[in-house]
């Protein structure tokens, strides 16, 4: 094969263009990834104390 994807002059610039394309979008995966993680957590705190303050508000027989 005398004309590989590798001899075009034009390759690195492509092959570099997708790995820093690609590191971009695992970057942004990764941080919206701990923004939901984080407004989960946020959510079961709010259920933990909601369910505590069920527990003590009702009186005993």
């Amino acid at each position: 094969m005398k004309h590989t994807l590798e001899s075009h002059k034009i390759f690195p610039y492509i092959a570099w263009t997708l790995i820093v394309g690609f590191a971009f979008f695992t970057y942004n995966l990764t941080v919206q990834f701990q923004s939901d993680l984080a407004q989960i957590g946020d959510g079961v705190d709010r259920l933990e104390q909601r369910l505590n303050d069920m527990g003590t508000s009702q009186p005993v027989n």
